[in-house]
């Protein structure tokens, strides 16, 4: 399958799948300001890929980090302002549920995301401006 954005740029992709062969596909796109936003795309075993989801705003310098558990649910993780985002798909939906924000102060960045065996998924990313702390969060 091919994607396109015509007249953006596309930039960061990320993939991810599960032992199964479920999968996940995420993108940057940026005009020339730049403005830049997040796409998804997912796959479930043996299917197809769907149409690229629109996930919302990211920071030019960041890229989108993604992950997928062992029952297929996918997370796409960015950062927007500062702040780690997250969207879900379960492994039952056809797309991604509203973002939300993980906590912690505005100034993240390098944020990257793993599944693990038991479906639970881990993010990591540093902050502040020295880059001398990071930050972990769990979830399932």
């Amino acid at each position: 399958r091919i994607f396109t954005a015509f007249g953006l740029t596309v930039a960061g992709l990320a993939a991810a799948s599960d032992t199964a062969g479920d999968q996940v596909l995420a993108w940057k796109t940026c005009d020339l300001q730049p403005v830049c936003s997040v796409e998804a795309v997912s796959r479930p075993a043996g299917g197809r890929f769907g149409t690229p989801s629109p996930l919302g705003a990211i920071d030019p310098g960041s890229d989108p980090a993604v992950a997928v558990t062992r029952h297929g649910a996918a997370v796409v993780g960015w950062v927007n302002r500062g702040r780690v985002t997250v969207a879900v798909r379960t492994s039952a939906a056809r797309t991604f549920a509203s973002p939300g924000r993980l906590g912690g102060p505005a100034d993240a960045a390098g944020l990257t995301l793993a599944a693990g065996t038991d479906g639970r998924i881990v993010a990591a990313w540093s902050e502040n401006a020295a880059r001398t702390t990071f930050r972990a969060a769990e979830w399932r």
